[in-house]
């Protein structure tokens, strides 16, 4: 746990798991002969500030940079396809990352809890955000999701509080459940007419989201996709919406109206429990039953 330095001299092609897992190195220059840099190779190592990363390098593992404290920005090789699970997970310093054109997926909290990122460079040939990938990266600002982009996973950017606008691409057919949850200064979100499906609980505690349209494909609002959405005061549903889920809206107090489609078929339990503001609402006769706990 002491070592602070090191020198590869000979031709290796991977450094295997774990190896410098902890340590106290400063800096490390990855030599040219290698290949993979297995998972959890410098995870936990609190004082690396700078490392090398040669071309040659074709696969990062999972964790690998996980909670590298002290790291503030890396340049990572274009022959990388995949950023694996929990990479750079709390790497809280890291400011700043280019990703590689290469790269057409980005893993499961790959940055998660990354609070310093300001700036990234998601390239046209990511297809794929997954679970988490920048959840709590609490100074990112705005960001570009490219128009190659076709899911946006759970939680994908939950709890990015420098979000206030986000306009999402028309590559993007699916947003999974809570993808843009706790945004605390988002206001605006475009969602595109090929959206097929929003996730439940995508726009939880958005306190300061306050008008959304949800694009003509959706068929259903999930169970708490604009809970606690205190701000909210405009909605807009398509009429292919047949459900809308327990909790959707609950303590949405500010929504002064709501018109629901007539192809509208069920409202969960307390649907819009807590709208202290709701003084108009017309529900269809196709909704059966309708639930005592709704409003």
């Amino acid at each position: 746990s002491n070592l602070s330095s090191a020198t590869i001299l000979s031709p290796i092609e991977k450094l295997r798991d774990g190896i410098f897992d902890g340590t106290a190195l400063t800096s490390f220059k990855v030599p040219e002969s290698v290949t993979i840099i297995g998972n959890n190779c410098f995870s936990w190592c609190t004082k690396l500030a700078s490392i090398e990363i040669p071309s040659s390098v074709t696969s990062i593992g999972r964790t690998c940079f996980y909670a590298c404290e002290s790291l503030t920005s890396i340049q990572l090789p274009s022959s990388l396809t995949k950023l694996d699970e929990k990479l750079f997970c709390y790497c809280s310093s890291l400011n700043s990352i280019d990703i590689p054109n290469s790269v057409t997926f980005i893993d499961q909290y790959c940055f998660l809890g990354c609070t310093s990122l300001t700036s990234v460079n998601i390239p046209n040939s990511v297809k794929e955000l997954s679970w988490g990938c920048f959840a709590d990266c609490k100074a990112l600002p705005d960001i570009t999701i490219p128009n190659s982009v076709e899911c946006i996973g759970d939680g994908a950017f939950g709890g990015c509080d420098s979000f206030t606008s986000i306009t999402i691409p028309s590559s993007v057919k699916v947003i999974e459940a809570g993808a843009f949850k706790n945004c605390a200064n988002l206001t605006s979100i475009s969602l595109p007419n090929t959206l097929k499906e929003l996730g439940g609980f995508c726009f939880e505690n958005c306190p300061k989201l306050d008008h959304v349209k949800i694009p003509d494909p959706v068929k259903a609002i999930y169970d708490g996709t604009f809970q606690d959405c205190k701000a909210l005061t405009s909605i807009s549903i398509p009429n292919h919406v047949t459900e809308i889920g327990g909790i959707c809206f609950r303590g949405c107090e500010s929504l002064p109206a709501i018109a629901l489609p007539d192809s509208l078929k069920w409202l969960g339990n307390q649907a819009f429990a807590g709208c202290t503001s709701l003084t108009s609402i017309v529900i269809p006769d196709s909704v059966t039953p309708l639930d005592s706990s709704t409003f």
